[in-house]
C-alpha cells in the first residue's frame, strides 16, 4: 500500500507486481504506468449561496471548509491563503462594497458590520479566492440581501422524525 501523500504530482510512477505460486512455483509479473495529476484547490463558504442579513447586524462568513486535494490536511495548520472581496449588486453594481469589514482579509473567516441603512433592498456579493502556495486558486460567492432593521426574519426547522408506520 503506498499514500497518496507519498507521491509527487504531474508524474508517472510504474507500479510492478509479481507472484509466485507456492503449489506449481510458476512466477508472473506484470505493471502498469500511473500518473499522479494535479489536484484542485476547492472553495467553500460555509451555508447557501444565499444570506439575508439585518441592517445594524455583525455577519460572519466561513471559508474553513476550502481545501486543497493535494495536501493532506493536519488540524491547526492550513496551507491556504484566503483572498475576500464584496461588492454591490443591487439596485445598482458597484465595486463599493454595502458592508464594513470588521476583520482581516487573509483568514478563513471575515467579519462584516451591516450599517443601517435608509436604502432597502440592497444586495452584496461576497466572494473568497482561496490560493495554495504553488498559485492554484478557485473561489466560491454568496449573495447577501441586507434587509432593513425592522423587517421580519422567519427561520423554519423540522425535528419530525419520519414514522415507518403512521398509526403508532
Amino acid at each position: 500500500t503506498i499514500a497518496g501523500s507519498n507521491l509527487a504530482v504531474n508524474t508517472w510512477y510504474t507500479v510492478k507486481v509479481s507472484v509466485l505460486s507456492t503449489i506449481s512455483y510458476k512466477a508472473a509479473e506484470g505493471s502498469v504506468q500511473v500518473y499522479v495529476s494535479q489536484g484542485k484547490v476547492v472553495a467553500k463558504i460555509r451555508g447557501s449561496s444565499f444570506r439575508q442579513v439585518r441592517a445594524g447586524s455583525v455577519v460572519t462568513f466561513d471559508a474553513s471548509s476550502s481545501y486543497d486535494e493535494d495536501v493532506q490536511s493536519i488540524a491547526g495548520s492550513n496551507q491556504l491563503f484566503y483572498e475576500w472581496q464584496c461588492s454591490q449588486s443591487s439596485p445598482q453594481i458597484s465595486s463599493k462594497c454595502p458592508l464594513e469589514m470588521s476583520s482581516y482579509l487573509d483568514h478563513p473567516q471575515i467579519t462584516y458590520s451591516v450599517p443601517s441603512l435608509s436604502v432597502t433592498n440592497i444586495t452584496a456579493l461576497i466572494t473568497v479566492v482561496v490560493n495554495s502556495y504553488d498559485k492554484r486558486y478557485s473561489s466560491a460567492s454568496m449573495t447577501v440581501a441586507i434587509a432593513s432593521e425592522t423587517a421580519v426574519t422567519i427561520g423554519l426547522s423540522s425535528n419530525v422524525l419520519t414514522k415507518l408506520n403512521p398509526f403508532n
